[in-house]
């Protein structure tokens, strides 16, 4: 037995291989990448504080519907989508739209952190798997507009503004929890 060889850890970094190969030519593979770490870090440190995964799942998801936000008002307010919509030439479903396509490529690495956290939480697939049904809707709505590069042009409203209600609803999930659990005097 050699016993000078460096015991193998498991971070992050050992996973990137089939990461990389899942990824490859799909377009802001590399921004998935970062937000699915750090969604799985945040995860994992909160887990590691807590031991439960329903309290950790808090700042990944405020984490994640952020990011998403931000790149949604950046595509579509900042970057002109939505008074293009208003003017003499609407855009057409195949017109592209590089922050869009970003805020559907992210949904990616959200939608696969939230199906894979459902599957072992129960409070977190709904009564009637409701929720976990949702993720997979829109894990599948965004593969399609990352993998047709279509619908960039109003993934950034759809896949990105929308989270903007999301937020708040994160913190009242989290007061509703430590309002309600046993723990509170």
């Amino acid at each position: 037995m050699n016993k000078t060889a460096t015991p193998v850890l498991f971070l992050p970094m050992d996973i990137a291989g089939p990461v990389d190969s899942l990824l490859a030519g799909m377009p802001h593979a590399e921004e998935m990448k970062l937000l699915g770490f750090a969604l799985v870090g945040c995860h994992a440190v909160g887990w590691l504080a807590t031991r439960d995964h329903l309290a950790s799942h808090a700042v990944p998801q405020l984490l994640g519907f952020m990011a998403l936000a931000y790149i949604g008002v950046q595509a579509w307010f900042i970057g002109g989508t939505y008074a293009a919509i208003l003017g003499d030439a609407p855009p057409k479903i195949r017109d592209y739209s590089a922050m869009g396509e970003l805020a559907a490529a992210l949904q990616l690495p959200f939608q696969t952190y939230e199906i894979t956290l459902a599957l072992f939480v129960k409070e977190l697939r709904g009564k009637n798997f409701e929720m976990l049904g949702h993720h997979v809707i829109a894990f599948t709505l965004s593969w399609l507009c990352v993998s047709s590069r279509s619908y960039s042009c109003y993934a950034g409203y759809f896949m990105g503004v929308t989270e903007l209600s999301s937020v708040p609803l994160v913190a009242v999930c989290r007061w509703c929890a430590w309002a309600f659990s046993p723990h509170t005097p």
